[in-house]
């Protein structure tokens, strides 16, 4: 992934460019504020403090960065990572040591749980960060019957009959009784999609299809499609290795914040949400901050991937680490392990 240095789609100037991307690498590369000084040296003398001190009010102007305390020195803002890996940010090619480190990492011979483990491990050793793999959507435990029985007035229990054989239910009280023939209509409407079609392609159908409908039905469908799509989510549905390497990080090394980092990922759902995007986008992806949508993942930036079997995507991974990781260096990675692990897995699968 490389990309041209381009100026023209922000309304910087070539000078505002430079200094800002002088910030935004050399805060990334040493994690001190930059003050005007540091940017002057960095570009040679070519431009004076005053003249920087200047440019860097109208950068903050335009909220690209800030000043974390009253130094003079600026970190980049959540929206000036954005600008930069989105416009400007130039990934070389994986290293030859790093090219074959992977391919040797990953053992074609092994049963997919472990090529998953291993993915996950090398992402994690050769970032320093933490390494994320979800399981291929063939192993997870998805959803493959739906049944609404009324448990008396306004209750109903939705049954989820797992692929695994297991089952799960769930209570809901819509705002009306719900007759027997409208609770089948439902079932049968859920059971008809499933045999054809997954979890998540039901669910985004069903939804576009409910989404101006008001009716109690439509309702509890809603809901219990909601259930499923936590339900299919289970302990085993993505591996992680590496956790340990973010308390390290000073950013993220406050003790409550490190509490509920692990917390999240403990839980799972809602890293699974994010892993889930980058399948059904098909592109490598990067997920900075509040982008990740969750409170405890502040501060955070995710690099993700899916990954192929038979070129169909089936799953993802990526590398989950400060929003100061050296993305230039990590995006070649995560899309090199994405393509190994991919062929590994298709040569498991004839």
């Amino acid at each position: 992934m490389s990309q041209q240095l381009s100026y023209n789609d922000t309304g910087l100037s070539a000078r505002s460019l430079a200094v800002f991307c002088a910030i935004v690498e050399d805060y990334i590369g040493h994690g001190h504020p930059v003050s005007s000084r540091a940017v002057a040296r960095l570009l040679g003398g070519s431009l004076s403090s005053a003249t920087i001190r200047n440019v860097m009010v109208g950068l903050e102007e335009r909220q690209l960065i800030y000043a974390p305390h009253t130094s003079a020195g600026r970190v980049p803002t959540i929206r000036g990572y954005r600008l930069f890996v989105n416009r400007f940010l130039e990934c070389g090619a994986l290293g030859e040591h790093q090219e074959q480190q992977i391919s040797a990492g990953i053992d074609a011979l092994c049963e997919p749980r472990a090529l998953l483990q291993q993915a996950s491990g090398l992402l994690s050793g050769l970032t320093r960060l933490a390494g994320l793999v979800s399981m291929p959507r063939q192993i997870g435990s998805g959803v493959r019957q739906v049944e609404f029985v009324s448990i008396g007035a306004h209750r109903v229990l939705a049954v989820l009959v797992m692929q695994d054989g297991s089952v799960c239910n769930q209570a809901f009280t819509p705002s009306r009784s719900l007759s027997t023939a409208e609770l089948r209509r439902g079932s049968d409407c859920l059971n008809d999609l499933l045999q054809s079609m997954s979890l998540e392609a039901v669910r985004r159908r069903v939804m576009g299809e409910l989404r101006d409908v008001r009716s109690d039905l439509a309702r509890l469908v809603e809901q219990a499609l909601d259930f499923a799509a936590q339900s299919s989510v289970t302990d085993a549905d993505y591996v992680i290795t590496g956790e340990i390497n973010l308390m390290s990080v000073a950013e993220l090394c406050d003790v409550e914040k490190l509490r509920r980092l692990f917390e999240t990922f403990s839980h799972k759902r809602d890293l699974l949400m994010l892993l889930n995007e980058a399948i059904h986008s098909q592109r490598l992806q990067v997920f900075i901050g509040d982008e990740l949508g969750h409170t405890a993942l502040d501060g955070c930036s995710l690099v993700v991937s899916s990954y192929q079997i038979d070129g169909h995507p089936v799953g993802a991974l990526g590398v989950l680490g400060p929003t100061r990781m050296p993305y230039e260096q990590v995006i070649p990675v995560v899309d090199a392990t994405a393509r190994v692990l991919g062929n590994a897995l298709s040569q498991l699968h004839h």
